[in-house]
């Protein structure tokens, strides 16, 4: 059945066409169907009205039926489909999560670059880790550079975990990861970086 149903809704449709037509006019309700009134299993309109109703059901023509009742009895106001269930938003999606161990250590790598030491050098030093980034604009404005490396470095990685994917299936957090990587070259902060990648 292809429109919302409910016993309550093919109840009502029932009701109005027991209400509202006669017997003959119910025959000539199928015949317009192309719905064979014989074969509509038992006597009286109501048993046949019932019948008429699950059978269009059953094939998705109940619109059809809609349509006829309008033209036979415009005055006459269809039952109202029950509202479909409402579909959950999906839940959106929580971003990188890191362990305190390493969020300590990703900060402390961070801090530590050249780069990092004055809020100047910081600002071009991220204008060229989202460079090729389609949020770039969108990453940059939320950040605070102001203040001690220690300090901006934890609140940058913060941000970035909390803004989520820059595009479909990249973190924001992953892209500073990758630039920092390749800063740090070899080594055992290069292996937690490439760690960090992997597990992200």
């Amino acid at each position: 059945m292809s429109e919302n149903q409910s016993a309550a809704y093919l109840s009502a449709i029932h009701q109005l066409l027991v209400t509202y037509f006669t017997l003959d006019e119910l025959h000539t309700l199928c015949f317009q169907l192309g719905v064979d009134y014989e074969n509509l299993g038992g006597p009286g309109k109501s048993t046949k009205a019932r019948e008429l109703v699950t059978h269009l059901a059953n094939r998705d023509r109940l619109p059809e039926l809609r349509t006829a009742v309008a033209h036979e009895r415009p005055r006459v106001a269809w039952p109202a489909a029950p509202s479909a269930p409402p579909v959950p938003d999906p839940t959106p999606d929580a971003g990188w999560a890191l362990a305190p161990a390493d969020f300590d250590r990703l900060a402390g790598l961070l801090a530590a670059l050249p780069e990092f030491r004055a809020s100047t050098r910081r600002i071009d030093f991220l204008d060229d880790v989202f460079a090729g980034s389609p949020r770039r604009a969108d990453i940059l404005g939320l950040l605070d550079l102001d203040g001690a490396p220690r300090g901006v470095a934890v609140r940058l990685i913060e941000r970035l975990m909390r803004f989520g994917q820059d595009e479909p299936g990249r973190e924001s957090l992953a892209v500073l990861v990758n630039k920092l990587l390749a800063y740090t070259g070899g080594g055992a902060d290069a292996d937690f970086l490439r760690g960090l990648l992997n597990n992200g």
